[in-house]
């Protein structure tokens, strides 16, 4: 029989891992301006890739969630991937008609994926490990004729000296940003690079002489498949 007190125990530490995903939440939304310019980037992206209203998307390292309007609208069969549970239990209640995953075994069961977005999480992921989620996510989650977006912090020169650099960077506690030409090598490993674009982040980027700061984004798009298909068109839809 289950005691009380185990039952108010529990319930204690579900509040608190809400609280910890409400907090996440609500500081990317203030800090990014709700990530409204990325939003729009993305939106304007997707939308060359001529996908159907049956095509399935997921978004690998989704957080509490922030991106799953912008695909709703699209009609599109949505999926959320991150690794931790108390941002899917927060992304669940806030998003009920998306599916979310923070177990691999769960997301395989919604595979394989016509869109996958890999979204600002690949500057968190040694390169060890990056090499085996993208050897992963090419073999068991894209579809064939699938298309992989990486999007993802690059690494400046200028910000090495920058105080405004290093307080961000220890906000956003990633340990592994790399410069573009390193994010391009790791992921050729795995995908047919069709697109590489450098997006400016207007609303977190500053410039000034003492501290400079650039925000900037890598957007790497491609598609699964051997090395004599690179000269192709991009797959999808």
């Amino acid at each position: 029989m289950i005691s009380d007190s185990f039952r108010v125990t529990e319930y204690e530490r579900g509040e608190k891992i809400l609280l910890k995903a409400l907090v996440n939440d609500f500081a990317q939304r203030i800090l990014s301006l709700n990530k409204y310019e990325q939003k729009v980037n993305i939106d304007r992206l997707v939308k060359t890739f001529g996908l159907s209203k049956a095509s399935s998307v997921l978004d690998f390292g989704c957080g509490t969630g922030l991106f799953t309007p912008l695909f709703f609208r699209y009609g599109w069969q949505y999926t959320g991937y991150d690794v931790d549970p108390s941002l899917i239990e927060f992304a669940r209640r806030m998003y009920p008609l998306a599916k979310f995953a923070f177990t691999k075994d769960e997301l395989a069961r919604w595979a394989p994926f016509d869109l996958i977005l890999m979204n600002c999480c690949a500057h968190h992921i040694s390169d060890h490990d990056l090499n085996m989620e993208l050897r992963e996510i090419s073999e068991a989650f894209l579809s064939p004729t699938g298309i992989f977006v990486m999007i993802d912090i690059l690494q400046i020169p200028v910000d090495k000296d920058s105080f405004l650099h290093r307080q961000f960077m220890k906000l956003e506690q990633g340990r592994h940003v790399r410069p573009a030409s390193q994010y391009e090598d790791i992921v050729s490993q795995y995908f047919i690079i069709k697109q590489s674009l450098t997006w400016k982040s207007h609303v977190l980027s500053l410039s000034c002489k003492q501290n400079p700061f650039f925000n900037d984004m890598i957007v790497l798009v491609g598609n699964a498949g051997s090395l004599s298909k690179q000269n192709g068109p991009l797959q999808g839809g």
